[in-house]
């Protein structure tokens, strides 16, 4: 294993988990959680770690406590964006953990286009809406990609506290789990300075694109893994055993598929007709990925018994997070492949 994940393993076993049903109880993210994270250098582990790794870190920190784990994973598409742009000293920050980041995708056309920028005097006034959009008051920094009709692109502005930028009107959402991640619907009438850190064309993604699908995944995969700790410390050692063959060979599987689509020879884009078979693969896998958290979090419950109707059981969680981690950073192929993975859809 490498330093990142053997810190990953110390943070999560030492700090997260313990406090994981104070935080889902509360609703509140503990400075304490994010100050261990910075210092055992997670927050930089996409300047030096591959998706893979990157992946199993996240499962790693989300099975410790999931809220944690949500906001973590958004820093990591804004500091990707900061090295890229060559800001050396913000990224630096970022890396240490010194500022935190949070990102909205609203402005993709993976996600509708939702939020968009025109240029005005002093800047680039943001309109219309980011449906979720985490770490409202926790984050430093957000990177929100917004888009330009006229050019077919997006681009992704830094903003600094968001939540005291004037005309960003941000409600929190009653999260069935994770709601310490604070995550918020904003409408967006504002006006941000400064130039772009990045730009991408509509038909156009990062290279990045298949390794964000992938750590997306590490949501379900990490509620796994919490359910498989939670089945050890039930006595259920043979279920236990018998889910993390499961839960090894599902994570093998999504390494094999983003590590064989990762481009060649240094290109710095893909199309999206070039990047649709991995992509296809890799929503498959999310589709068993939440299927198994659901299933494990149902065997929890099973093994718990008559005791896990009892609010605040960590059986209870648990299904909450499974049903979260089901649909988070969710596309119709995932549904799709939910459903057909419990029968309900045959095509």
């Amino acid at each position: 294993m490498s330093v990142h994940v053997d810190a990953a393993l110390d943070v999560a076993e030492r700090v997260l988990a313990p406090d994981a049903a104070r935080v889902d109880a509360e609703g509140v993210i503990p400075q304490a959680h994010l100050e261990a994270i910075a210092r055992a250098g997670l927050y930089g582990v996409a300047a030096t770690a591959g998706p893979a790794e990157m992946g199993l870190i996240g499962e790693i920190l989300v099975s410790g406590c999931l809220a944690t784990g949500f906001v973590w994973a958004q820093h990591h598409g804004v500091l990707t964006a900061v090295m890229r742009a060559g800001d050396d000293a913000l990224a630096e920050q970022l890396v240490r953990g010194t500022r935190i980041a949070g990102v909205s995708f609203s402005g993709l056309s993976s996600h509708g286009h939702t939020v968009r920028a025109e240029p005005v005097a002093g800047g680039h006034r943001l309109t219309g809406r980011s449906v979720f959009l985490t770490g409202w008051g926790i984050v430093d920094l957000l990177g929100i990609w917004a888009h330009d009709p006229d050019t077919g692109s997006a681009s992704m502005f830094l903003i600094d506290r968001p939540e005291m930028l004037h005309g960003a009107d941000a409600t929190p959402l009653p999260l069935i789990a994770g709601q310490g991640s604070n995550t918020v619907a904003v409408a967006w009438d504002a006006v941000v300075g400064g130039e772009p850190i990045a730009r991408v064309l509509d038909d156009h993604r990062s290279p990045s694109a298949a390794a964000g699908i992938r750590i997306n995944a590490a949501l379900a995969l990490g509620v796994c893994r919490a359910a498989i700790r939670e089945l050890v410390a039930l006595g259920a050692s043979a279920e236990a055993a018998h889910a993390q063959d499961q839960l090894d060979a599902l994570r093998a599987e999504f390494d094999a598929v983003v590590e064989g689509g990762t481009p060649a020879g240094g290109a710095s884009e893909v199309t999206t007709s070039q990047a649709a078979a991995s992509d296809a693969a890799l929503y498959r896998l999310r589709g068993q990925g939440a299927l198994l958290a659901l299933r494990l979090a149902a065997g929890v419950t099973a093994v718990t018994g008559s005791r896990s109707v009892l609010r605040g059981s960590a059986a209870e969680r648990l299904l909450r997070e499974a049903q979260f981690a089901a649909v988070s950073a969710n596309r119709p192929a995932i549904g799709d492949a939910t459903l057909r993975g419990l029968s309900l859809r045959t095509d």
